[in-house]
């Protein structure tokens, strides 16, 4: 059997496939690299969206908790107003009472001049 030999003998075939091989290289990597900061640019901008989403389900769900609670201010505030209505009420009654008191007595017969 013959063993295999190797030519240590560099032809310019050799250096040109060596040349097309690192260009291709550099070319890909430029590529790969204009790829990867596109995806990063893509992936903090849905970031962003998810910060921002999880910011509005955060402030929806304090919404949801404050909701029981804002119900019962707005009836106790609905309550208020109808006493402090009852009370304006029972107030003008006593004025036109205190009112009629005060006036003095018309006289019957109208004055002769």
């Amino acid at each position: 059997m013959s063993q295999p030999i190797i030519n240590k003998n560099i032809s310019l075939g050799s250096i040109l496939s060596l040349l097309t091989i690192l260009i291709t290289l550099a070319f890909a990597w430029g590529e790969f690299s204009t790829r990867m900061s596109v995806t990063e640019k893509a992936l903090s901008k849905l970031e962003e969206r998810t910060v921002a989403l999880g910011d509005f389900q955060r402030l929806e769900d304090q919404l949801d908790r404050i909701s029981p609670r804002l119900r019962q201010v707005e009836q106790k505030i609905s309550a208020q107003d109808a006493t402090l209505d009852r009370i304006l009420e029972t107030l003008v009654d006593i004025r036109v009472r205190l009112d009629r008191r005060a006036m003095p007595p018309t006289p019957s017969f109208p004055n002769s001049q």
